[in-house]
């Protein structure tokens, strides 16, 4: 899916939060104060948003994160991936970018998760629903400091998926519209640049889609002790709505490709109308101009050429003729 090459100005947002795990409640935690808040009995989850070079340097300073990790978190063209630096668990993923327009997304945001035993840190361009909904979750819900932060990093990754299904549940109903269009079109109405638009949305969609799946078997397969075993079992749940979105993908490219077939049908059949009318057209205007042509030509001696109702018997002729073709036409099935 498309995404920038460079990040847009702005200032980073930093969010920390800090419990103990017994379910006492969650607290916000000064940047100054974060060396302080982490220890063996305390879990925190810092958010960065819209990090910079001072931000990735500060959290290497503060919590020992590989280079190439920091380096990963600055770049906007970093695939989606879990990789392991010194019992860090790193892993990127790429959201669906808000549109304050109300219009279809098209753009994609980073989002990089660092997850250990009692420290989560996220860090994203721009704010995003899935982060601000797991911050709610943990802030407003019972018993919220019981949560370790895999939960958190399980929060997150769901929600992302969720953007995903939202989208395509969107492209779905658009599917209705394109639908309604082929098979009862308005005047001058032609589907073919939306089918268009839609069937390459969903192909963006499903190569998104794809990295994120072996991602997330990889999450689920594999032993990460940074993930407990009850996480991993949300995870596989968040696995199974990947599979599910991806074969839902399928089935409506499958049918954005019948709709197209379906329109050019009846393209292929309006024209096939238009031109069976103008061959019955040409081939009443056959006799019709072999008789003008014959009692046009000029000489002076006609059969009727001076009987005084002569053009009237002709025209009445001519239209008899023309019923009668038409009435075989009938016959035929061809009109």
């Amino acid at each position: 899916m498309p995404k920038s090459s460079a990040k847009p100005a702005g200032v980073a947002r930093w969010t920390c939060l800090a419990w103990d795990g017994t379910g006492s409640a969650v607290r916000a935690v000064e940047v100054s104060d974060i060396a302080q808040e982490s220890g063996p009995d305390r879990f925190l989850w810092v958010d960065v948003e819209h990090p910079g070079v001072d931000d990735t340097r500060r959290l290497g300073e503060l919590f020992g994160f590989h280079p190439l990790a920091l380096e990963d978190v600055l770049s906007n063209r970093v695939r989606p991936k879990q990789e392991t630096y010194d019992g860090t668990l790193f892993t990127v993923m790429s959201a669906l970018e808000p549109d304050r327009a109300g219009g279809r997304r098209v753009s994609t945001v980073t989002v990089s998760l660092f997850l250990r035993d009692r420290l989560l840190v996220t860090c994203h361009e721009c704010p995003l629903p899935c982060v601000r909904a797991a911050l709610k979750f943990l802030k407003e819900t019972a018993s919220p400091g019981s949560h370790p932060p895999d939960y958190a990093y399980y929060l997150i990754l769901d929600g992302i998926l969720d953007e995903y299904l939202t989208e395509i549940e969107a492209i779905e109903d658009e599917m209705d519209r394109i639908e309604e269009e082929v098979f009862h079109p308005r005047r001058n109405s032609d589907p073919r640049r939306t089918i268009f638009e839609t069937r390459g949305w969903l192909s963006r969609i499903n190569r998104s889609l794809l990295p994120k799946e072996e991602t997330l078997r990889a999450l689920v397969h594999r032993d990460f002790p940074q993930i407990s075993p009850q996480t991993r079992t949300l995870l596989r749940d968040v696995l199974d709505h990947v599979l599910r979105a991806r074969d839902h993908i399928t089935a409506l490219r499958e049918l954005i490709t019948a709709l197209m077939e379906a329109h050019l049908s009846r393209l292929s059949m309006r024209l096939e109308e238009s031109m069976k009318l103008l061959s019955i057209i040409a081939t009443l205007m056959l006799p019709l101009s072999f008789l003008t042509g014959i009692f046009g030509m000029n000489f002076e001696y006609l059969p009727g050429l001076h009987w005084r109702y002569g053009f009237a018997a002709l025209v009445v002729f001519m239209v008899m003729l023309v019923g009668l073709m038409l009435w075989l036409f009938r016959r035929m099935r061809l009109l």
